[in-house]
């Protein structure tokens, strides 16, 4: 099928199909690429696409078969893929320690796509320079057996409006490792990981509805490695089978609102904990979670005013 474009009667690109086939799209204007490796897309490689698109924006569709990564070094752009058929699986050139895609401007959305990590400390996806305004949804990507680093990982504490929403990530040290502020982390699944969500920095932010099993180490982690991580909510999350916890909020991390959440089949079931001097949970509410069947200890509160309410422990 040639391109169309809406409001005009034209026919240009003979090669180029109709973005999803069989299901009724067009193209929405010259700002719009297929990729595709079977000649039937306007090109083959997705960075090609990217540098193509103008700065007023657009939208990559990314057909089935297995591509090399790529930086996302523009803003105002939508890649979309098939969901499992789209696999991105080689480093970016140049990138030190190896990262599959990396993002360097805000407002874009990336979904539907399958990234593969084969080699040792690379990050699936790394979002950088402080940015607002990213979308991640339906990215399933595996860490497989060789340590990798993280499955999303972003670097600084300044990011704002981040949405991460119905991602699979296994096999990673970390899953998900978030900092700044407003960001949401929803309908994820996490498994086989270190750890499957930790934070640094984060601020006024939302993790819900996720589940997070298997891990070698924590479930989902408040933590204050670089920055305390304050006046965020977990609710809604399922964290079980993890060796050591299943909710942690470590060192100096504030007026949280854990609600909502079950934890079971942990060693410890929710944790505040104190890594060193000075460095204490404070003000935390604990209310209305299912606690159960954790190995050592339901909750251990060594954090300070501490809000336990209403959770079932027995």
């Amino acid at each position: 099928m040639s391109l169309q474009i809406q409001g005009l009667n034209n026919k240009i690109f003979k090669h180029s199909r109709d973005y999803s086939q069989g299901g009724g799209k067009i193209r929405k204007g010259m700002g719009t690429f297929i990729v595709a490796l079977d000649g039937s897309g306007d090109f083959d490689d997705i960075q090609e696409a990217i540098n193509a698109i103008p700065k007023t924006g657009g939208e990559i569709f990314i057909k089935e078969g297995t591509y090399n990564g790529f930086s996302l070094n523009k803003s105002k752009i939508t890649i979309e893929g098939t969901g499992e058929g789209t696999i991105i699986k080689d480093k970016i050139a140049g990138a030190g320690g190896g990262i599959i895609i990396y993002i360097t401007k805000g407002s874009v959305s990336i979904s539907k796509i399958k990234v593969l990590v084969e080699n040792l400390n690379w990050t699936g996806i790394q979002i950088t320079n402080n940015l607002t305004k990213i979308k991640l949804n339906k990215i399933i990507t595996d860490g497989g057996n060789y340590g990798a680093t993280a499955g999303i990982f972003t670097d600084g504490e300044g990011m704002s409006n981040i949405l991460i929403t119905e991602c699979i990530i296994e096999n990673y040290e970390t899953g998900i490792n978030i900092g700044g502020s407003n960001n949401i982390i929803s309908s994820c699944l996490l498994n086989s990981c270190d750890i499957g969500i930790q934070t640094d920095g984060l601020i006024n932010s939302t993790i819900n509805g996720n589940t997070s099993s298997n891990n070698t180490g924590r479930g989902i982690i408040l933590s204050d490695n670089n920055f305390s991580s304050n006046f965020n909510t977990l609710n809604g999350n399922t964290s079980t089978g993890n060796a050591t916890q299943g909710i942690e909020i470590f060192g100096l991390c504030s007026k949280n609102l854990i609600i909502g959440n079950i934890s079971t089949g942990n060693n410890n079931g929710i944790l505040l904990s104190i890594p060193q001097a000075g460095r204490v949970p404070d003000k935390n509410l604990i209310i209305g979670n299912i606690v159960l069947n954790n190995t050592t200890a339901q909750i251990t509160d060594n954090g300070t005013n501490t809000v336990l309410a209403n959770n079932i422990t027995t």
